[in-house]
């Protein structure tokens, strides 16, 4: 394995799709430092894993609240320490939330998916320095696609990725998402580096979505006799909507994902701005224009 003198840093790096993109820069020979917030079980067990993957590399994790002014600085402090020697190459934002438990469901989307990331990206913009560093933003195709529909075969114009397809409480998440990913969009003249969008559908094996399956067989106990079996029925009802739209209907993969953003963020062959959007040819089939 090629060992990189350079770092990789990965916000929410401690589980779902963050844990799997710190993974992934683990196998191509970068150092990775990984921030979560609270489960210090979960950060051990992730700096394992890379450890075990990348021995040679020197991996971190960070315990801060990205929406606190004391939470972003103890990060800053913490990849101060750790690029003293190295480059700092990536940021991969992939913290992202809006029905933890105890916070305001009506406030707390907004603080965590726009403010905290601008911030994160005024914060770390600087310090991606190299022409070829990148800072990746993690989307969803509820947030990516809010608002863009499609024609059906019948003629009926309908949501490309309806939000509602997670889950009923789910609209301030991928509202404020979308919202968050339009500031960064728009900060992108005040940053040297890099910048990639990566989204995909809903992600099968995602606490989201053990959530949402949970919270589908609370409310309908007398359809569904377990929690796969709730599962099971969302991923169907989604592959079903998308198959109406004449749309790829693959439902990819935590790990899958993650491949594909870090493949693309270590592609030396672009220029300031890429996206990607699972499956690849998702967004000339919906219309998209670049």
């Amino acid at each position: 394995m090629e060992t990189r003198n350079e770092v990789a840093f990965i916000t929410g790096g401690t589980n779902g799709v963050g844990r799997a993109v710190a993974v992934e820069f683990a196998k191509k020979g970068f150092n990775v430092a990984v921030g979560y917030s609270n489960n210090d079980k979960a950060s051990v067990d992730t700096v394992g894993v890379l450890n075990e993957i990348h021995p040679a590399g020197v991996h971190t994790a960070i315990k801060a609240d990205i929406t606190t002014d004391d939470g972003r600085e103890t990060i800053r402090q913490a990849l101060e320490r750790g690029t003293q020697h190295t480059q700092l190459s990536h940021a991969v934002l992939a913290a992202s939330g809006g029905l933890e438990q105890g916070k305001d469901h009506a406030t707390y989307p907004h603080l965590i998916n726009v403010d905290a990331q601008v911030n994160m990206v005024r914060m770390l913009a600087p310090k991606l320095m190299q022409a070829s560093s990148t800072l990746t933003f993690v989307e969803s195709h509820q947030a990516y696609y809010l608002g863009k529909t499609k024609q059906s075969p019948n003629g009926d114009q309908k949501a490309i990725a309806p939000w509602d397809a997670i889950n009923s409480l789910y609209r301030p998440i991928a509202e404020s998402k979308h919202e968050g990913m339009l500031q960064i969009l728009a900060m992108q003249g005040d940053f040297s580096s890099r910048l990639l969008i990566a989204s995909t559908d809903i992600i099968p094996d995602t606490r989201v979505m053990k959530l949402a399956a949970m919270d589908l067989k609370r409310k309908n106990r007398a359809q569904f006799d377990s929690v796969d079996a709730a599962l099971a029925h969302i991923l169907t009802t989604r592959r079903a909507e998308l198959d109406e739209l004449g749309l790829d209907s693959t439902l990819f993969t935590t790990t899958e994902f993650a491949a594909a953003i870090v493949a693309k963020a270590t592609e030396p062959s672009w220029n300031k701005f890429a996206k990607v959007l699972l499956p690849d040819h998702l967004k000339e089939m919906a219309g998209e224009a670049e």
